[in-house]
């Protein structure tokens, strides 16, 4: 069984679905990643961003931490 994954943008829609009536055995299918990205990001407020940012920046700047 073969598949094929590609990113979320819209013009991607049609190319899954030509793929799919190409060969009904290929397993097409968008980003899982990016969709919950994108699905994050409506939904993480300025107060969660803002401690995410400190724990990002403090592995950052911290060489033994990062390593």
């Amino acid at each position: 069984m073969s598949e094929i994954r590609t990113d979320n943008a819209k013009n991607m829609d049609p190319i899954r679905v030509a793929l799919q009536q190409d060969d009904p055995d290929l397993t097409v299918y968008a980003c899982s990643a990016h969709w919950l990205n994108l699905s994050g990001q409506n939904l993480a407020t300025q107060s969660v961003m803002k401690h995410i940012a400190e724990v990002q920046t403090y592995f950052r700047n911290h060489h033994k931490p990062c390593a």
